[in-house]
């Protein structure tokens, strides 16, 4: 079933980008500006799938969520995801594409998980409309800021004159003739992640931003996402949405053997917040029937979902993939010569050759302990990411705090 999967939604296909961008007129490697309809036309069965996901009233859908994504799209434009040439996602469309599917997959494995975390059941209830429009914003905004940074659209008059940047958040899409697609190295990993927090205000219309304030647990949450900074441990909006991506990234619903995120609460069948009035709606037959937990067995909830992937698929005609992008630069990355399973193994390694300070990572009672952040910066420029990859793959065993005189180092344990 998962190959299945994979070659039909996300293999290394031929992209799915609007025909207006092969106008005969333009130069090659040039591309117009396209409105939202335009850009999001391909991904009409994941926008369908958004809407009946984000669990809003019509009314609430189109004036939280449609405006949002269209002010995105239009911003980021025919933008590849990245600079990774490797990346499936690196291609002339694939930032849009990318994001439009991982705000669809983490809405749909929203919904299986009770947010907000450890209140009580009311005001869960009252609050879960407003949990889902965050969860929604930290998967649309997750990367935008570095996009803008690390990629840039050169405008181009109708003479073919070089005219400057297009700044999507304050230019029109007429500005300029047409654009071609520039990626830079000048930005730093740090402003690259912090960016996506100024497009929160450029992005959302002034009613979603109020919204959003209404609760500052979750727009702590959604902050810290979109910055990176991972100051809040255990972030619900984090392991949501890292596991949306990996989903989709991996063409694989099931993390591990886990169907969704898990949560102490269950899902009450039967009952819908109604979000113009703020209450709960009993919308089963029998009202007086206590509400049950879902009874589907693993492996049922991992057939629904693929299934639910598989209806997103999109049955528009496949079109050939455009020109090269305007001019190609390596990224600057770290060899990773690792996966997360094998990690630790390579620790252990570098730990018996002498490449690895004792002080930062011994074997105590056959038990890896490891220094974080200090230790994973040898291997990856952003430990906060391999260490959540880490924990959510259940490779994190134990959290013994911080170490005293090491700053902000504490000590973790780790899988063999």
């Amino acid at each position: 079933m998962f190959t299945k999967l994979k070659a039909l939604t996300f293999g290394k296909q031929k992209r799915l980008i609007p025909s207006i961008v092969k106008k005969p007129n333009l130069p090659k490697g040039a591309y117009p500006f396209l409105s939202a309809e335009e850009l999001l036309r391909p991904h009409h069965r994941y926008m369908k799938a958004i809407r009946d996901d984000c669990e809003a009233t019509g009314e609430y859908y189109l004036n939280y969520f449609l405006p949002a994504i269209h002010r995105y799209v239009e911003i980021i434009q025919l933008r590849p995801y990245g600079q990774d040439k490797g990346s499936e996602f690196y291609t002339v469309g694939g930032a849009v594409e990318l994001t439009i599917k991982r705000v669809a997959m983490t809405l749909k494995l929203r919904k299986g998980l009770l947010l907000p975390q450890n209140e009580h059941p009311e005001s869960i209830s009252k609050k879960a409309a407003l949990w889902t429009y965050g969860a929604f914003t930290a998967a649309l905004l997750r990367e935008m800021g570095g996009q803008l940074l690390s990629i840039d659209l050169i405008g181009f008059d109708k003479k073919n004159k070089e005219q400057g940047i297009w700044k999507g958040w304050m230019d029109s899409l007429d500005k300029y003739e047409y654009y071609k697609i520039k990626p830079s190295t000048s930005v730093s990993r740090s402003l690259s992640q912090t960016a996506s927090c100024m497009q929160l205000p450029l992005v959302l219309p002034q009613k979603g931003i109020e919204w959003l304030h209404d609760d500052l647990k979750l727009l702590d949450c959604v902050l810290d996402l979109l910055s990176g900074g991972r100051r809040i441990e255990s972030n619900p909006l984090t392991d949501l949405v890292m596991e949306a991506s990996n989903a989709i990234r991996e063409a694989n619903l099931v993390l591990e053997g886990k169907t969704a995120i898990q949560s102490p609460l269950s899902m009450s069948e039967g009952e819908k917040l109604d979000t113009s009035t703020g209450e709960v709606v009993n919308t089963s037959l029998n009202k007086s029937e206590p509400k049950k937990p879902s009874t589907k067995s693993p492996s049922e909830q991992k057939m629904d979902l693929e299934q639910a992937m598989l209806d997103m698929q999109d049955e528009m005609p496949i079109m050939e993939p455009l020109e090269p992008i305007y001019e190609e630069v390596p990224p600057v990355t770290k060899e990773k010569p690792y996966t997360i399973k094998t990690l630790s193994k390579l620790i252990i390694s570098d730990l018996e050759s002498g490449n690895i300070d004792p002080k930062e990572a011994w074997l105590l009672d056959d038990v890896l302990h490891i220094l974080y952040p200090q230790t994973l910066k040898q291997y990856t420029d952003s430990p906060s990411d391999l260490f959540n990859e880490l924990k959510l793959n259940g490779y994190v065993t134990g959290d013994k705090g911080r170490l005293k005189g090491s700053g902000t180092n504490k000590i973790i344990t780790l899988r063999k």
